[in-house]
């Protein structure tokens, strides 16, 4: 039994650094190698004050052309990200979105996991009372017999 939770700790352990392992390039790659969408994401419309991402607008479109043009060329994100505060005001705060993604999306994705795994440890919980009470009454009826 021990051994069988010690194998099947370590493998896990295993997984979990190999998957690390894999993230954490990636993350790199990101910074150095951006895509046009994560930029994009990062860049306020003049226009309409929200994200050029999806904005329909003339600048919005503009600015989505000058990040592709500068991705293609190998600019790394922060690079794109002066050269939108040069070419379009100067002023970075209002060019750049000043809200915090990262700790919206640890609420957008956090919140469900964590009731996930909530609802999950409660289920197993549940079911192993439900065989402990049932095998207590099996052994309780044959004791009994």
């Amino acid at each position: 039994m021990i051994r069988s939770f010690l194998q099947t700790y370590v493998a896990a352990l295993v997984v979990a650094l190999m998957v690390t392992g894999l993230l954490v390039p990636a993350a790199g790659a990101s910074e150095t190698q951006p895509t046009v969408r994560e930029v994009a994401q990062m860049v306020t419309c003049p226009s309409c004050s929200g994200s050029i991402e999806s904005d329909p607008s003339p600048a919005a479109r503009r600015m989505r052309a000058y990040i592709r043009e500068k991705v293609t060329s190998g600019w790394t994100r922060q690079q794109i990200l002066d050269g939108l505060v040069a070419e379009y005001g100067g002023d970075r705060s209002i060019i750049i979105a000043s809200h915090d993604r990262g700790r919206r999306s640890l609420l957008t994705w956090g919140i469900p996991v964590l009731a996930i795994s909530l609802l999950i440890a409660a289920g197993v919980v549940t079911i192993r009372r439900w065989r402990a009470a049932a095998a207590r009454q099996d052994s309780s009826s044959s004791s009994q017999s």
